[in-house]
């Protein structure tokens, strides 16, 4: 599943219904607010992790959604100790290498268990 932007609630709202038919969540810039779900996919991430469904999110330090809305799927999915991959973009969104947390990039590789 992928999307960018509002449309990565979407994706995530599918995949949390569907879970077992998810191999892999892809974001960009994502913003986890969905019209298709009650529940904002950001506060039901758990039939994703149950599944182990690994999320990827690629993001520019310019997004909007970077705090509350990435870094908040990071924390709730490192919790989980599932698979969480982030990238940093530049600012001008070209890609850069995968980041550290400290290097403030968007999240780390997370390998699940």
């Amino acid at each position: 599943m992928e999307g960018a932007g509002t449309a990565a609630g979407e994706a995530y709202a599918w995949a949390i219904e569907n879970p077992d038919k998810v191999s892999c969540i892809y974001g960009e810039n994502p913003s986890l607010h969905s019209l298709m779900s009650k529940t904002p996919p950001i506060d039901n991430l758990a039939p994703l992790a149950r599944a182990g469904v690994p999320l990827i999110h690629v993001c520019g330090s310019l997004d909007p959604w970077l705090n509350d809305q990435t870094r908040v799927v990071e924390k709730r999915y490192k919790e989980t100790r599932r698979q969480y991959h982030g990238h940093r973009q530049g600012r001008r969104g070209t890609p850069s290498a995968r980041t550290e947390e400290s290097e403030g990039g968007c999240g780390l590789d997370h390998q699940g268990g």
